[in-house]
This record gives C-alpha cells, sequence and structure tokens, in this order.
C-alpha cells in the first residue's frame, strides 16, 4: 500500500487496522476492488485518527524574520539555493502560465490548491508493473521516454498490474498539510513534477518545493534529516536513516541518532557477546535433522573454552541468541489493536 499511496513512511497501525475492519483489505486480496479504492478511506481514516503529522512531518520554511537575520551557514545556503531555483525556467514557466506571474500568499494557496483540485478533475489511477508477455513488441513513443507495446496489451486478469496515485503534498506554514490526488496532464500534476524534480536539485523535501513554487518562501534546511524504516516482525531489520550536512559536528550526528534510536526501542539496545553471535551462527547452519544433543557435541569440540555441560543451557542459549539478534530484545507482537476509527460515512 505504501507503495500505491507513494509514501515513504509504513502505514500507521490503526489506519491499517480500520482498513482491514471495513473490509477493504480483503477485498483487495480477493480481487474484488483495486488498491487506488483504498486511497480515499486512507486518507479520511489518517486525518479523523490525528496521525496525520506523523505521517506528514511538516518541514519548516523560514520565516520572515529568519531570512532578514540570516548569519549561520544552512539559513544563508536555504537563501542562496531559493534564489537559485527561482532562477530555474521551469519554475518561472510554472508561475507564468498558471499563476499569472505572481505568488500567492500562504492562504491564497490554501484556496488554490483546492479549487485546481477541482478544475483537475477525478484523479487518474495508474497501472504499474505489468508484466508484458512473449510475442509482445515494446516500443518507445517517439520523441518520450514512455513505451507501448504491439500488439497492444489489454490489461486482465490474464495480465494484470498494480493500481497506484499519485499525490501532490504541500506543506504550507501555519496551515494543515494539504495532500491532494492528480489527475495525469494536470495543473497539480505539473505542480507535483516539477515539487519532485527541485526536491532533487536542492535538498528539499516535495512538500518545501511545492510551497516554493507558489508561495516563494524560503525552504529550511536542516542540519540532520533523520528517517526509519522499523520492522516490527523483525526489529533486527529495522534502519535508521540519516541525511546529513557535510557540516554538521560529528557529536551533533551521534546525538541525533542516539535520540532516534532511544525514540524507537523501549530500552538500551546492547550488542551480543562474541561468545552469543557465534552460538546465533553456529546453531543456525547445522543440518535441520541434526540433534541438540549432536550439536552440543559439535560445539563443545570446536569452543573448548566455552564449553557447556548441560544440554539444556546451550539450546537455550542458542535460542536467546537467536530470538535477541532478530528482535533486539523487543516484543515482537501482531499489529496492536487500537481504538476504531470512525469511518467515512459517519
Amino acid at each position: 500500500m505504501r507503495e500505491a499511496l507513494r509514501l515513504h513512511v509504513p502505514v500507521p497501525d490503526r489506519v491499517w487496522i480500520h482498513l482491514v475492519d471495513l473490509g477493504l483489505v480483503a477485498k483487495v486480496l480477493g480481487g474484488e476492488i483495486g488498491i487506488a479504492a483504498l486511497v480515499p478511506e486512507f486518507w479520511v481514516a489518517l486525518k479523523v485518527s490525528g496521525l496525520w503529522n506523523k505521517v506528514f512531518q511538516d518541514p519548516p520554511m523560514l520565516t520572515a524574520q529568519q531570512r532578514d537575520r540570516a548569519a549561520d551557514h544552512q539559513a544563508v545556503l536555504a537563501i542562496l539555493l531559493a534564489r537559485e531555483a527561482t532562477a530555474e525556467p521551469a519554475v518561472a514557466e510554472f508561475r507564468r502560465r498558471v499563476l499569472d506571474g505572481r505568488l500567492l500568499t500562504v492562504l491564497e494557496a490554501v484556496d488554490w490548491l483546492s479549487n485546481q483540485a477541482s478544475t483537475d478533475g477525478e484523479p487518474t489511477v495508474w497501472i504499474d508493473e505489468v508484466i508484458v508477455p512473449s510475442g509482445y513488441v515494446v516500443r518507445r513513443v517517439p520523441q518520450k521516454w514512455t513505451v507501448f507495446t504491439e500488439p497492444g496489451l489489454i490489461i486482465s486478469p490474464e495480465h494484470p498490474g498494480q493500481a497506484s496515485s499519485r499525490m501532490v503534498v504541500c506543506a504550507l506554514a501555519g496551515q494543515p498539510l494539504v495532500a491532494l490526488q492528480t489527475r495525469a496532464g494536470s495543473v497539480l500534476e505539473d505542480l507535483r513534477m516539477l515539487g519532485e524534480r527541485l526536491a532533487r536539485q536542492f535538498a528539499w523535501s516535495p512538500m518545501q518545493a511545492t510551497s516554493f513554487v507558489l508561495t516563494g518562501e524560503t525552504p529550511a534546511l536542516p542540519l540532520i534529516r533523520t528517517k526509519n524504516e522499523y520492522s516490527r516482525r523483525r526489529p533486527g531489520c529495522t534502519r535508521i536513516i540519516l541525511e546529513i550536512d557535510p557540516t554538521a559536528p560529528p557529536r551533533l550526528v551521534a546525538e541525533r541518532y542516539r535520540q532516534v534510536r532511544r525514540g524507537l526501542f523501549s530500552h538500551q539496545v546492547k550488542a551480543l557477546t562474541t561468545k552469543h553471535l557465534k552460538l546465533a551462527a553456529f546453531a543456525a547452519l547445522q543440518p535441520a535433522e541434526a540433534s541438540w544433543g549432536s550439536q552440543l557435541q559439535v560445539w563443545n569440540r570446536r569452543h573448548p573454552k566455552w564449553k557447556y555441560n548441560r544440554l539444556k543451557n546451550f539450546k537455550r542459549d542458542c535460542l536467546q541468541a537467536q530470538r535477541r539478534l532478530l528482535t533486539l530484545g523487543e516484543q515482537v507482537r501482531r499489529r496492536p489493536s487500537s481504538a476504531p476509527i470512525a469511518s467515512a460515512s459517519k
């Protein structure tokens, strides 16, 4: 579902449970509806549950006072990058063509986005991951990166694809985030693509970039951006991702990492000793038919300094070491239950 919604964070548990309770997930898995049908209910549930800001953390824009008093590396760099982006031909062209050459205030931008969504019309559903069977020739559309097949390929149960949507998200100072699905070839789709391009060029988020295009406000540049990919089933597969400005002091990087890790886990994460690491690997590499007794004999022969006299203790330590590696000591549970979320129809 993350792929269909173009999210960069996991779907919150409460929202997922709500979609399951409505029976929508089962319908998608059963082929009754496409995953795109979940999108409207997802956004409603996200807002009702109060998790909107958890999914879309509002990236700041520099205030007028911050711009006027800019004296630190990040603020001055942000101002210079905004000036560079203003000179981009695509930015000037969009503002001329769509905004009549003027910038919008924050409140004007909120109204403009809503009105433009109505003008653009019904959002488009994209079909991805379609397998081209043998007997079809893939050709490229002249002067474009898009392709087609000869003969034309019909999307069917025999040749299915994955449905997805595109979304423009705009972070406006002092306002709730605006997230709107887009229609192919529409103004909002142009804004989305421009925002993603600027984000790649200027180390912004797409949300900051779209706000910049509409209002001209300066996106802030944090020294360190963080995100995490938390694995509920196997916390040991969790990854903490830091995007670091080259001028960030190493001590600040280390402290930010500690803060993020502390917020992810319920207790201090500790590394296993060499002995327990070897126990975990040893047990995992034994043949499935090998008994614990035979494994103990092999272990004692290979590692006399860590010799076990009791089979019970050997088995316990092997399994605990493997569990600690996979879970980092976290209690692994299924998706937790939570208070129900009001349906969109209520």
